[in-house]
């Protein structure tokens, strides 16, 4: 009976397992699409105050452009705190989802995405708005736009 020393079969298995992985082409599937940039931050909101309704508009042509991704649509946020109302010195606003605006709406309105909200006097208002995309993710967020009532 011929006994092989554990030390002389570890090279045999190495250059088995160097055989069987060099010669695999790689994960199969189907190709991937190139990747497209995030769509870019909402930029250039318009605010009209008519009676206690503001209405928040901003454009959708960088949203058209080959080198971004479509958005799904654009989150409304809002945040509100009385007027004299410390609160939290410091602390940041705490933006809540007020208005899902899906980008098909949005371009069927024309040049300008739309939002319309009634405002109660005595209250300071933040908005911003959030691109996002069709699996749930966000983009950045647009500037703070501050309404005092």
């Amino acid at each position: 009976m011929i006994w092989m020393r554990p030390v002389r079969l570890m090279p045999v298995l190495l250059l088995l397992f160097m055989a069987f992985t060099a010669a695999a082409c790689g994960k199969k599937g189907p190709p991937m699409p190139p990747l497209l940039e995030k769509p870019p931050v909402v930029a250039g909101i318009e605010t009209q105050m008519e009676g206690n309704a503001v209405t928040l508009s901003w454009p959708l042509k960088p949203y058209r452009s080959a080198g971004y991704a479509r958005p799904a649509g654009f989150r409304v946020y809002r945040s509100s705190e009385k007027h004299g109302d410390a609160g939290c010195p410091g602390c940041p606003p705490r933006f809540r989802i007020t208005a899902d605006i899906s980008f098909d709406a949005a371009e069927a309105s024309g040049l300008r995405a739309v939002y319309v909200e009634e405002l109660e006097a005595g209250y300071r208002y933040l908005f911003r708005v959030v691109p996002y995309m069709d699996d749930g993710s966000e983009a950045g967020p647009s500037d703070i736009i501050t309404i005092d009532r």
